[in-house]
Formats: C-alpha cells, structure tokens, sequence
C-alpha cells in the first residue's frame, strides 16, 4: 500500500498480517476458482491389464530397435544377397536385375532377347529425352 513505510509491522493500518514468501497459499477447488465451472472428472489410474499391454508393446519396440541397430549374422546376410528382383526405372522405363541390398546386377539373356530389351530401352530412353527437352522449352 502507499501507506506502508517499509517497517514490517503487522499493525499497519488495522491490516492482516502479510504473507511471507515463505508461505503457500491455501488452493481453491476448481469448481469454486471458476464460477459456473462443474469440477473436472478423476482420470481412473490404467488397468493392469492396460499396463501389462503397454509394457509388452514397449518391449517389442525396444527389441525391433535392438535388432535393426545389431550387425547382420552370416545367415542373414546370405538371405539378402540371395534376393533377386526385377524393378522398373519408371523414368528411363528401363527394367534392371537388383540383388538385394540395392546393387545392379547383369542378367545373362539370349541373342535376340538382348535385341528387344535394347530396343525398348532405346525407345524409352527417346521418351525420357524428349520429355527433359519440352520442360526445359
């Protein structure tokens, strides 16, 4: 107040004593902080039968995380590298023989085989050009 002259008197001017920094003050319902406000309902603790799945979920996470992160056994890595696939190169329309952790592989083919995939790779790779050409136009 403006009337307070910095003493510390609790008598100032017939005011209640002042509140420490010390002291915490008492908490009000929610309901009663805000008028017309009903009270919040109590969230129920989780079930054990809701911790026990969480926790499982939590383990499978854990363990899928601890595998990908761990180096590959021989047997593994033989699985993968014994993979073969045939993908598309939807830009060039190329079809390409890749093993499996990416690498490029040649396929053996016969004599006129090699011919029809030469020509449609040429022709694909015509299309390809001209598309290039018209953006850049």
């Amino acid at each position: 107040s403006s009337s307070d002259n910095g003493s510390g008197s609790d008598s100032d001017s017939g005011n209640a004593p002042r509140r420490r920094s010390t002291d915490t003050p008492a908490l009000a319902p929610a309901a009663a902080a805000i008028p017309g406000a009903a009270a919040a309902p109590a969230v129920a603790p989780p079930s054990a039968e809701e911790i026990a799945r969480r926790r499982r979920m939590l383990d499978a996470e854990d363990a899928e995380k601890r595998k990908r992160s761990a180096p590959m056994t021989p047997a593994e890595y033989e699985k993968e590298q014994s993979e073969l696939r045939h993908v598309l190169d939807p830009e060039t329309g190329r079809i390409r023989l890749i093993k499996g952790t990416g690498e490029v592989m040649e396929e053996i083919v016969s004599k006129s085989r090699h011919e029809q995939i030469n020509k449609m790779a040429t022709r694909g790779d015509g299309a390809f050009f001209a598309a290039n050409m018209m953006k850049r136009v």
